[in-house]
């Protein structure tokens, strides 16, 4: 149980010391352990046979990965049919409890995969390289209006 000349609070102190150093690590892979999973996800849309619902939402998530910063460190997509598009609506705040971010929707091209947003560029593809190093732990990168 407890090493014999170690007392309990000494135990208490090394496990919020190991808590601390596991929660600032887990933050610093975040940015990067996102874009790998995107990057693996896009190596599987396939342009050519057009796009299906799985792929939309791939590509809506990357594409709000590079141009979404207004949609928050990790918006949720929900994707829609319409038609001849996919409509990425967007939802902020916590996983376990979305809202509406009150943002246009993301459109992606059933055929072509062709991206289009009022917010952000029109793009045959993305390409995630184009990503802006982020920094969601600094409140100082938060522009003020946004706070």
């Amino acid at each position: 149980m407890f090493h014999p000349h170690w007392s309990r609070a000494k135990y208490a102190t090394l496990s919020c010391a190991m808590l601390l150093a596991l929660t600032a690590c887990d933050d610093l892979k975040t940015e990067d352990f996102h874009r790998s999973l995107l990057e693996k996800d896009l190596q599987s849309v396939k342009y050519s046979d057009g796009i299906n619902i799985r792929e939309a939402k791939v590509i809506a998530e990357a594409y709000l990965f590079v141009y979404g910063d207004i949609a928050g460190p990790a918006p949720q997509v929900y994707i829609h049919n319409a038609q001849t598009s996919w409509r990425a609506t967007i939802s902020g705040g916590m996983a376990i409890n979305p809202h509406d971010s009150g943002l246009p929707p993301v459109m992606i091209d059933q055929k072509s995969g062709l991206i289009t947003w009022e917010l952000g560029p029109e793009i045959d593809r993305i390409d995630l390289s184009l990503a802006p190093k982020k920094d969601y732990y600094n409140a100082n990168a938060i522009p003020e209006d946004a706070r």
